[in-house]
């Protein structure tokens, strides 16, 4: 059964790439149309959004100040949908899914990121007697499942994939310029 469901989403992602060139590198693309270059960027994805109304900016820097959004209706949909289209296109080239812890053990993390990392991105949580730091990407959660471990040459390369909410500090105003949503 799983094999027949395989075989069905490789279907579906094999149609929906059907007519979509492959090329290795931008020499050979294949150029089907030509269009005049249009100023870049007519409104900003935060004005786009308000429009739409698929962003709540002002509860959610009332909830949770400047890099604070609420995703509403279609927006809320549409992430959704691009996380799963991500994750079933994955699934189709055999690689596995992962879903990561949000926070990992000092130790832990130490041996995946940057010490300057520890200051300029990384939450601290201290609980209890311990320190766990929220991750600020998935590779750092991953990089801790891999630790210690050893793989045989003919298992290489592990084919991963991991959706996970990342925590970080962002460094300067972006973020409060562009309500929090640059990552979005």
């Amino acid at each position: 059964m799983k094999s027949n469901l395989n075989h069905i989403k490789k279907e579906r992602f094999e149609k929906l790439s059907y007519f979509v060139p492959f090329s290795c590198n931008n020499n050979s693309n294949l150029i089907i149309k030509k269009f005049k270059r249009q100023p870049f960027y007519k409104h900003s994805h935060i004005e786009i959004m308000r429009k739409l109304e698929i962003v709540d900016l002002n509860n959610g820097l009332k909830a949770a100040g400047n890099r604070g959004y609420f995703l509403k209706g279609f927006g809320l949909d549409l992430n959704l949908a691009l996380v799963k289209f991500g994750l079933e296109y994955l699934d189709t080239e055999q690689h596995t899914k992962l879903w990561a812890p949000l926070f990992l053990r000092k130790q832990i993390m130490k041996k995946c990121v940057q010490i300057l990392d520890f200051k300029n991105q990384l939450y601290k949580v201290p609980i209890s007697k311990n320190t766990f730091y929220l991750i600020a990407t998935a590779e750092q959660a991953i990089c801790s499942q891999m630790y210690n471990s050893s793989y045989k040459i003919s298992d290489l390369p592990l084919k991963l994939c991991c959706y996970s909410t990342c925590f970080r500090k962002e460094a300067g105003s972006h973020g409060i310029d562009s309500g929090g949503l640059f990552r979005f």
